[in-house]
């Protein structure tokens, strides 16, 4: 009374929450239920779809008795009373008819998306069916449901995943299913047919279960050091990850517009197009009638016919700076400007620009094998795969400084890889082969650009390519003294050599006194080369 402060009544709000709580605590915190069926009365009048109305009832309608439950204990009447009024939201299809059915009980609605969805609650997209009236957005979405099943493979890596029927988790791109009508199979799990110590496969179960074309393929899935999750991939990228642009080039496969084996006419074109030249010049190039081109005399056809565009292309620059500039055009002056033009050309043909855009740095792109300096070590490293036998082999071998042959070693694998991966394990291999080493300083040179700037990039790649550069990555940050660069192909004879003979000896490292007689000249010639 002193300080002229009035007696604050029953009904009171102090800081938003009731300044007193009186017996009848229902009729206290009825504010509450005011508060939410005012603000779901003005969203009434609003066209609001579906997903509309759930973000409106999930960010405000029920974070309204939020900072009230912060303090008070609310009466399940007042819980009650607010969840009909929101349930009785969701429902109406308009605000003229108030009254609507109810399909589902509150309950099923406030479970968690991770529990299940509208669509496929007891599976997942690729099993998916449209269902009882659907969306137009689900029925755009679900268009795409095969070309994703086409596209998609499971990375094994535990087993508990993945269902041994009706799922593709085969190596085969054409044949990812397991065809079988034995009756344990069904509701299996591909965890079902490994060994005990899940880093091998039971053969003896393989072979009683499925046919022989289906335990080859199974037994050339490679196993992870250390077996992870499965992982549902994107086939047609390198990296695993759905893109469109991968999505589209399947798209084109599968419709006959575009084939993996480029014909030769489809690849000049390519290598016209990849060329260093400016657009103005390879558009200006436009003769496919390669017999009938004078430019086309050897192999080295495409960097001709871009020499004889850039002499046109110089000459006419050179003849309009003379008529810009109003000067009097002579044939010499214009051949001492188009002399200027093509030096520029042929300067920008030698440049190391490239670089910038490729993903290289200093010391890639090596045409010829360069020994190391000091008391370095230089490891190539190789792969090729024998689709004959349906294996992959990879080489590696060290030399010192002098150009001498220190060590060597291959190793044979059975299975069907692509040469991306074959390329990327022998990467491993090599990595792993040096630790068991006391080099000091090694530097590591393959041919393979793609598993040069999968080990650069910082992209997480869930695909088994992606595994293996996974694997790389840890055992070269592991080796603080190994430096890695890409290098061309010519460079890597000695291990590509070694791969081949891998033939021979299919199961074992070896040194340099097992290397097959066969195969010492070749490599003697390209030591003294």
């Amino acid at each position: 009374m002193l300080l002229g402060m009035c007696i604050a009544l029953e009904e009171s709000l102090y800081l938003g929450l009731p300044s007193s709580m009186g017996r009848n605590k229902a009729t206290t915190l009825g504010y509450l239920k005011e508060k939410l069926r005012k603000r779901l009365q003005a969203w009434g009048t609003k066209f609001l779809s579906r997903a509309g109305k759930e973000i409106l009832i999930k960010t405000v309608a029920q974070a309204l008795p939020s900072y009230a439950m912060s303090v008070f204990l609310l009466p399940l009447e007042i819980i009650r009373d607010m969840e009909s009024m929101m349930a009785k939201y969701w429902w109406q299809s308009s605000s003229n008819s108030p009254s609507s059915i109810h399909w589902m009980s509150w309950k099923r609605l406030y479970g968690h998306k991770s529990k299940g969805a509208r669509y496929f609650p007891h599976g997942s997209f690729l099993t998916a069916t449209i269902g009882p009236n659907p969306s137009f957005i689900w029925h755009s979405i679900l268009e795409a449901q095969s070309l994703v099943k086409q596209g998609s493979r499971w990375v094994v890596g535990d087993g508990k995943n993945v269902s041994i029927l009706g799922e593709p988790w085969l190596s085969d791109v054409e044949n990812p299913l397991i065809i079988s009508n034995y009756p344990s199979l069904h509701n299996a799990k591909v965890c079902n047919l490994l060994s005990m110590d899940g880093f091998g496969w039971e053969t003896a179960i393989l072979e009683d279960l499925l046919v022989p074309w289906g335990v080859q393929l199974v037994q050339s899935i490679p196993f992870q050091s250390q077996p992870g999750e499965d992982v549902l991939t994107w086939l047609n990228d390198s990296s695993g990850i759905y893109t469109v642009r991968s999505a589209y080039k399947l798209l084109q496969q599968l419709s006959g517009d575009f084939t993996l084996d480029a014909s030769a006419e489809d690849k000049f074109w390519k290598k016209l197009w990849q060329h260093k030249t400016p657009p103005k010049m390879k558009n200006l190039y436009g003769c496919r009638n390669h017999s009938s081109c004078p430019c086309f005399l050897s192999s080295g056809c495409c960097y001709q016919s871009c020499v004889l565009v850039a002499v046109c292309w110089a000459l006419w620059n050179a003849r309009n700076d003379k008529v810009w500039q109003n000067k009097s055009v002579g044939v010499e002056s214009i051949v001492v400007s188009a002399t200027n033009y093509l030096n520029q050309w042929h300067i920008a043909q030698k440049s190391s620009n490239e670089l910038l855009f490729s993903g290289y740095i200093p010391g890639d792109g090596a045409e010829q094998w360069n020994a190391p300096i000091d008391s370095s070590i230089k490891v190539n490293v190789d792969a090729a795969v024998f689709s004959d036998s349906s294996s992959y082999g990879v080489g590696f071998v060290a030399r010192d400084r002098g150009g001498l042959l220190v060590e060597g070693g291959i190793k044979l694998f059975h299975g069907s890889k692509t040469p991306e991966v074959a390329e990327a394990i022998g990467v491993r291999e090599a990595l792993s082969w040096i630790t068991d080493h006391p080099w000091t300083n090694v530097t590591l040179e393959t041919d393979c650009l793609s598993v040069v700037q999968a080990m650069r990039s910082s992209m997480s790649m869930v695909l088994m390519f992606g595994k293996v550069i996974s694997e790389c990555k840890t055992l070269f940050h592991a080796l603080h003294n190994v430096s890695f660069y890409f290098v061309k192909r010519s460079t890597n004879i000695v291990a590509h050599s070694f791969v081949r003979a891998a033939i021979s000896h299919p199961d074992h490292r070896f040194n340099l006194d097992n290397v097959p007689v066969e195969l010492l000249p070749c490599l003697v010639t390209e030591l003294i080369v």
